[in-house]
């Protein structure tokens, strides 16, 4: 299941200081939302895989060894950038997130932080692929096309993204039930 929305929401509410792990993790999640990228994708990446100007990252470990470009909104990129800031001058070499002292954050690093801010949100724990498949579906949802979410997801197969298209049917439906024409019809 993809993470709730609101509950990224919550989480990224309790990232409200300006403490650099605040700051990081801030980032973290609004990349990991923003991208669709791997959690092992994004751990790789260094300061020199991200152009902040247009959002672009990089991803040269990718599952299928190709390297492939993903994006960021102006939300996501503020934050990245406040986060680098706090972080003082890194060359682009060091990794994109790291740890309290300067470290590459680790898959298990990375599943910390979303413990420690679903905890203190009061939501549910999501796994790091969750941010993933949220991701996905909300480009879905927004008018992306199924092409264009294969590309930026990184899937080698229409039929993995596809899967995502199931998620769509579920809500084309709720709002047919809702809005149904001829059930309005019927109730004038």
């Amino acid at each position: 299941e993809p993470v709730p929305l609101p509950d990224v929401a919550a989480m990224l509410a309790t990232c409200a200081s300006r403490e650099p792990l605040d700051l990081r993790d801030k980032a973290l999640l609004l990349v990991l939302l923003d991208t669709a990228c791997r959690a092992g994708e994004l751990l790789a990446a260094t300061v020199g895989d991200l152009d902040l100007k247009v959002g672009a990252l990089v991803l040269r470990v990718t599952k299928s060894g190709k390297r492939r470009v993903v994006f960021m909104g102006a939300r996501a990129r503020k934050a990245t950038l406040a986060y680098l800031r706090a972080r003082g001058d890194v060359g682009d070499d060091a990794p994109l997130f790291a740890t309290r002292t300067g470290g590459a954050l680790t898959y298990a690093g990375l599943r910390q932080v979303l413990r420690r801010r679903a905890l203190a949100a009061g939501v549910k724990e999501p796994g790091a692929h969750a941010f993933r498949r949220a991701a996905c579906l909300a480009l879905l949802r927004n008018g992306a096309d199924v092409f264009t979410v294969q590309a930026l997801a990184g899937h080698a197969d229409l039929s993995t993204t596809r899967r995502y298209l199931k998620l769509l049917s579920d809500d084309l439906q709720r709002e047919h039930a809702e809005y149904s024409p001829a059930d309005r019809l019927l109730s004038r």
